[in-house]
């Protein structure tokens, strides 16, 4: 059974969240219908004419990229243009649109942390933080004998989440007191009256997402008519994201070593480097596509190493005067290395939700680059 445009919108999002996009770029669907509905779908690292009549000689009527199609403001779509050509036959064949760009390259189990993962990196620290999640901490007062019932409530909606912690609260007996008035509708008490009651104070934390869904647990949950609650929006640094990733691997390894190793990963013949090539290296800094605004910052937090692509000759210099090596492995390299495992990642989610759609990596997109 095909499924809404909208519902495999939600699984891209819950895999790389559009808010995480920088504000420069251009995410989310570009060319089609949310309703529309989808039956099989081309994952692809950018769109050009060879990709789209892949999409349309495999019936797929959906393509997740990763390079937005429209990054720039358009001021017309012409058929006699390049970019209104292949507008104007996507909109012709049915096929929607849908770009996750640079918050794929941040999310946690995006670009960077495949790339990660396949170099060994280990205690890895954030590079480029752009993001950080908003957390709050709910406080709610309840009866004694009803604090089990609202705590066990808002966990299940997802509060008390620290870390790899769950159900993380923190309770406080004490006395509250109210006087319910006319019109009320007391759960203790009477009208008129000031009442004393053996009250918790069930403290939790929640991040944005959850947040009303958590209160609409305990209030589901609390006996009260009216329950007093409070929220306070924290400023701990509880989860944080960012577009490059450094870490150390196992052990310390010559820059060439280091060279070899990253072009096996990438399944690629050759890459351009800067620094000494018998350096020895431990520390490595890495960033998806186009990362050299990160390199001072790989140098200040102790890199000796830095992996990117569209590496600029004057940021290279840059580097070879502080004394950091450099890979420029591509920037078609270092990502489309990494779409067989999105691909992966959707189409597991895709079966997980039993929808009956075909997830296809694309076989045509490649570098506009050669050797000559």
């Amino acid at each position: 059974m095909s499924v809404k445009c909208k519902q495999i919108i939600d699984i891209a999002e819950e895999v790389a969240p559009a808010y995480l996009a920088m504000k420069y770029d251009n995410v989310g669907l570009l060319i089609g219908d949310e309703n529309s509905m989808i039956s099989s779908i081309l994952i692809s690292l950018d769109i050009n004419e060879k990709v789209i009549d892949e999409a349309i000689e495999d019936k797929c009527n959906m393509i997740i990229s990763h390079h937005p199609l429209i990054f720039n403001p358009l001021k017309s779509i012409n058929v006699r243009d390049p970019k209104g050509k292949m507008i104007h036959k996507l909109i012709n064949n049915n096929i929607n649109v849908y770009a996750a760009h640079t918050n794929l390259d941040c999310a946690s189990n995006g670009i960077n942390d495949f790339l990660m993962r396949k170099l060994d990196l280990e205690n890895v620290e954030l590079m480029g933080r752009c993001y950080r999640e908003k957390y709050y901490k709910v406080a709610v007062y309840v009866p004694e004998d009803f604090s089990d019932k609202v705590r066990e409530a808002m966990c299940s909606a997802g509060a008390g989440a620290i870390g790899k912690y769950r159900n993380c609260t923190y309770n406080i007996s004490g006395e509250g007191t109210f006087m319910p008035l006319a019109g009320s509708s007391p759960f203790i008490g009477n009208v008129g009256h000031t009442e004393h009651v053996r009250e918790t104070k069930v403290e939790t934390i929640t991040d944005s997402k959850r947040l009303n869904t958590v209160i609409s647990a305990m209030l589901g949950a609390h006996p009260y008519e009216k329950p007093a609650y409070d929220i306070y929006l924290l400023e701990n640094d509880f989860k944080t994201y960012g577009l490059g990733r450094a870490g150390y691997l196992d052990k310390e390894i010559r820059f060439g070593d280091l060279c070899e190793r990253v072009k096996k990963m990438l399944n690629i013949e050759y890459l351009r480097a800067t620094g000494n090539i018998e350096k020895t290296v431990r520390k490595v800094g890495i960033c998806s596509g186009s990362g050299s605004d990160l390199i001072e910052e790989a140098f200040n937090i102790g890199c000796d190493a830095f992996i990117t692509g569209d590496i600029t000759y004057h940021h290279a210099c840059d580097a070879e005067n502080m004394g950091m090596c450099l890979i420029d492995a591509g920037h078609f390299e270092t990502e489309n290395a990494d779409m067989p495992e999105f691909c992966r990642i959707i189409k597991g989610k895709i079966t997980e939700c039993n929808y009956d759609v075909d997830v296809l990596l694309s076989k045509k997109n490649s570098s506009p680059f050669y050797k000559v």
